[in-house]
């Protein structure tokens, strides 16, 4: 499976996506991820590699909202 690089940027509650690149291995992603972020990058941007079977999964990935897990004390 590939590596997805994407920049996201947020506008309220709208999430565009945009595709940046299509990687066969994980090295090679990280090191695009990292140069991308150290370029100017908006506030309202981020960038995120994602491992899916196709684009199409990778974009429902990341377009998935993610529930808080509960919250554990340990100091009882």
């Amino acid at each position: 499976m590939p590596y997805y690089v994407y920049r996201i940027e947020t506008r309220g509650a709208v999430r565009k996506l945009d595709a940046l690149g299509v990687f066969d291995d994980y090295r090679r992603a990280s090191l695009e991820c990292r140069r991308l972020r150290a370029g100017p990058l908006p506030e309202s941007a981020s960038i995120r590699m994602i491992f899916a079977d196709n684009a199409l999964r990778a974009e429902e990935l990341l377009g998935a909202v993610r529930e808080v897990g509960p919250i554990v004390d340990e100091d009882f």
